[in-house]
């Protein structure tokens, strides 16, 4: 997220939420709007050859987490990372 939004540094607001049957991190930047949900995963069983880059930023929290949601509200990207118990 810092890599691609910015070219200089800047701050991130982290909110955790923790409930009985989930543990969410939500991070919230003024970056530029990108949605990582609408990226389409990378072919990872592709020839190395063949393989696309895009996509493999977003592969690892993808794999980590169970739920992965993104909201654009008031000029800023809300992104939420949510992992059930």
């Amino acid at each position: 997220m810092v890599d691609y939004a910015y070219h200089a540094a800047t701050t991130c607001d982290v909110r955790i939420q923790h409930t009985p049957n989930s543990f969410a991190v939500e991070l919230i930047d003024v970056g530029i709007p990108f949605d990582p949900s609408a990226v389409l995963p990378p072919d990872i069983n592709a020839p190395f050859e063949e393989r696309r880059t895009e996509g493999l930023s977003v592969l690892l929290p993808r794999k980590m987490v169970d739920e992965l949601r993104y909201t654009r509200e008031s000029d800023r990207n809300h992104l939420m990372l949510v992992m059930h118990k």
